[in-house]
């Protein structure tokens, strides 16, 4: 019992290791020029002990974005739907290096999925609560939430892209009317 809490412990801290490593190079270098190598010597594990807990740099990212929306999704189960689109608009913005070197100089289809997915979860949860309520949809849930993450996936690199142009007040009340043109109140 106690070597499986000593072999969980030292996974979690290697992946809590890997992973804050991955974000700090994201601060320092475009996604596509982080290499295993550099995670390794940043993290100061051995490539045999990062190719045990991931495949590639691309497993990683997604480890890093699935316990970003663990984060998120208590945060936006505390607070109404404006407010959370706000919050995370913000953190995009106070992270911008990060997300820039992230998706800016030729994005490749896996890491847009990637970004669409993180937000898919959120919405779906949203639909099937407005639902709940007795809101009307205007579309099947999975269609709408499909539909939705594609878009704020789109307008928030468009937004990276374009250098911030317009403000996370703006950007927040864009994607929170967006979101409420989607369900009918019929």
């Amino acid at each position: 019992m106690c070597d499986t809490v000593q072999q969980d412990i030292r996974v979690t801290k290697t992946r809590k290791a890997l992973t804050e490593t991955m974000l700090k190079l994201l601060q320092q270098k475009k996604f596509q020029k982080i290499t295993v190598n550099d995670i390794c010597q940043e993290a100061m594990v051995s490539r045999s002990t990062f190719y045990l807990h991931f495949e590639d740099k691309y497993q990683l990212l997604q480890f890093c974005l699935q316990e970003e929306r663990k984060s998120m999704r208590s945060i936006a189960n505390s607070m109404e739907p404006k407010e959370f689109l706000h919050t995370a608009i913000q953190g995009i913005k106070d992270n911008q290096k990060m997300y820039y070197n992230l998706f800016q100089s030729n994005i490749n289809e896996e890491l847009l999925q990637m970004f669409q997915q993180h937000f898919n979860s959120f919405f779906v949860e949203y639909l099937e609560k407005a639902q709940d309520k007795g809101a009307k949809l205007t579309a099947p849930i999975p269609m709408l939430a499909t539909f939705y993450s594609s878009g704020v996936a789109g307008l928030i690199l468009w937004w990276i892209e374009s250098g911030f142009q317009y403000s996370v007040e703006d950007m927040a009340s864009c994607h929170y009317q967006l979101l409420t043109d989607i369900i009918s109140e019929k």
